[in-house]
């Protein structure tokens, strides 16, 4: 009887045709590669495709970048027939089980169970072994990014003598045309490093390669919470205009997956690494923020707090922070009227609250963020 079959089943069934799910419900899919598909949300006015689509590891799994929601096939189904990005409103859950329900043919009086159940069973096998590829590919890919990162050059300041500069390195020089005085900070953050040929490649709807760009960018390590390498974040310089990013679209990219990762910029007053603050009872206000170049200007600006930095404000969504930090600051940018980023500041703020430390938002007086500040732009 159609009466024994799950909603976690149906859910499962969408997942494992997500591509024919998402061309019956008239998403409008702008480009695809071998893990996503990149939709304009079908809801709200954006017209950036800022929806994606998990076709694997976990296929149907979906995220609305600006709308800040998240959800399962079932729950996309159900967000696209309510044009509404929540997936836990009651309605969405009701009308994407009907529509599954109705695809599926459950009904009418001629369900086949048996057949029914082959279907799952062969889902589940593919979503295991899809699951177990995606592991291999991704430790596969942490392991490139990785050796990127410690391929890459250590940063070099500009230095005097006398009163002769002796200009540093592309990504010293990028950092200072920014406000960051290396002198003052007096020491240089392992984390961020110099890749002077790094590539960056933008895809086309079909996976090829359309555009390429090979030049200088500042490679800075992101670590998993519970310790290890887990991307690489970069950001493309232009090395004729000093201080300005290279023009591309977009100009920063974080590779493989960084969620749950961080940039580890800033020790604190002690200099201590996160387990050696831990075991030695040391803790300290920790500042997060979204920008590299923001978290050098946090530094410069409390030297004695620690300063990690998420890689986006998505990123703060699944960002946690170590033990020993004893209360979190999240530096937020000033992204006057922009609902959608309030809305994600406050669920990030919100989840962090969650996991017991005392927990402020921070904004710059002046201009979008603490960099904007330190340079004295408005």
């Amino acid at each position: 009887m159609s009466d024994t079959v799950t909603v976690r089943e149906l859910a499962m069934r969408l997942a494992d045709e997500i591509e024919a799910v998402v061309t019956d419900l008239r998403i409008d899919v702008r480009r695809r590669d071998q893990r996503r598909l990149y939709c304009i949300p079908p809801w709200g006015d954006s017209a950036k495709p800022k929806l994606e689509i998990e076709i694997q590891p976990i296929a149907g799994k979906w995220n609305d970048w600006i709308a800040g929601r998240f959800g399962d096939a079932l729950g996309l189904v159900g967000c696209v027939l309510t044009g509404q990005p929540d997936a836990k409103t009651r309605d969405a859950r009701r009308e994407g089980i009907k529509w599954a329900r109705a695809r599926y043919g459950l009904e009418g009086g001629d369900f086949d169970e048996l057949a029914w159940r082959r279907n799952i069973e062969a889902a589940k096998a593919r979503a295991a072994e899809a699951q177990k590829a995606a592991a291999r590919n991704l430790k596969r890919n942490r392991g490139v990014a990785e050796h990127i990162w410690i391929e890459a050059e250590d940063l070099r300041p500009t230095r005097y003598n006398g009163r002769v500069a002796v200009p540093g390195c592309v990504g010293a020089r990028y950092l200072e045309a920014r406000g960051i005085d290396f002198k003052q900070l007096g020491r240089i953050p392992r984390a961020v490093k110099l890749s002077p040929r790094e590539r960056w490649v933008k895809f086309g709807g079909d996976g090829e390669v359309i555009e390429e760009h090979i030049g200088p960018a500042l490679a800075s390590r992101m670590d998993l919470h519970a310790g290890g390498f887990g991307s690489l974040h970069r950001i493309w310089i232009n090395p004729d205009r000093e201080g300005e990013k290279a023009d591309l679209d977009p100009p920063r990219k974080m590779w493989p997956e960084a969620e749950g990762t961080a940039i580890r910029l800033w020790r604190g007053a002690n200099f201590l690494s996160e387990n050696e603050a831990t075991a030695k009872g040391h803790s300290c206000p920790l500042v997060v923020c979204e920008g590299v170049e923001d978290g050098f200007s946090i530094a410069m600006m409390v030297p004695e707090y620690r300063v990690h930095v998420a890689g986006s404000l998505p990123g703060l969504l699944t960002y946690v922070p170590p033990p020993c930090a004893s209360a979190v600051i999240v530096s937020a940018d000033n992204d006057w009227g922009k609902p959608q980023a309030h809305a994600l500041l406050s669920r990030a703020v919100a989840r962090l609250k969650g996991m017991g430390k005392p927990v402020t938002v921070a904004r710059s007086p002046e201009g979008k963020d603490f960099n904007d500040l330190v340079r004295g732009v408005a």
